[in-house]
């Protein structure tokens, strides 16, 4: 189980890098600013997430029921056609990405200047500078990730990816749980 859940991580790490970016992003203005509308969608083996539903099978014959999938957005970056690009302001650069809460999945950017945008980068996580600054200099957004359950109880850090459910397979017929959850701690 470990390997293939492993692989399934990966799997949605990658996805979400590659593929979270909806094409019908739209700048609402053509000149000046506006706002940018970017939406996640999280799937698995070309199958959309439905929590608690089973999904595909993995490589290795297991059958997942996902009951939590979360993560951190942060740093984003838009490159336009002509090459130049437009780096979303860090203090505002922090988003919480919950499948189970359908508001989550849409980011609003705002404040983006109007032009023709090719590609959007971001990380999963959180950068050191802003982990540096502890909660008081994190405001809304430690205490945000907090009530969304994506900072550790027994440590001082974030989670930058929760991944929970349960797994079936041909040793496993019952339904087992599974819990990944990979982020930062002090200096782990």
């Amino acid at each position: 189980m470990k390997n293939s859940l492993n692989t399934v991580v990966a799997f949605i790490a990658m996805a979400i890098v590659l593929a979270s970016c909806s094409k019908n992003g739209e700048i609402t203005e053509t000149n000046g600013v506006g706002a940018l509308k970017v939406e996640f969608e999280n799937g698995f083996k070309n199958n959309s997430i439905i929590m608690g539903a089973p999904a595909s099978a993995t490589t290795q014959n297991e059958v997942l029921s996902i009951s939590a999938l979360k993560y951190l957005v942060s740093n984003v970056v838009l490159t336009k056609t002509d090459g130049s690009s437009f780096t979303y302001p860090k203090s505002q650069s922090y988003f919480i990405v919950d499948q189970a809460n359908p508001s989550s999945l849409l980011l609003n950017l705002i404040n983006v200047p109007a032009g023709d945008y090719k590609t959007i980068k971001f990380g999963i996580g959180v950068d050191q500078d802003q982990y540096n600054l502890g909660a008081s200099g994190q405001g809304n957004f430690w205490t945000a990730a907090q009530a969304a359950g994506m900072t550790w109880s027994w440590a001082a850090g974030f989670k930058f990816l929760l991944f929970e459910g349960t797994f079936t397979s041909a040793t496993a017929t019952t339904a087992t749980p599974f819990m990944v959850h990979t982020g930062k701690s002090g200096s782990n």
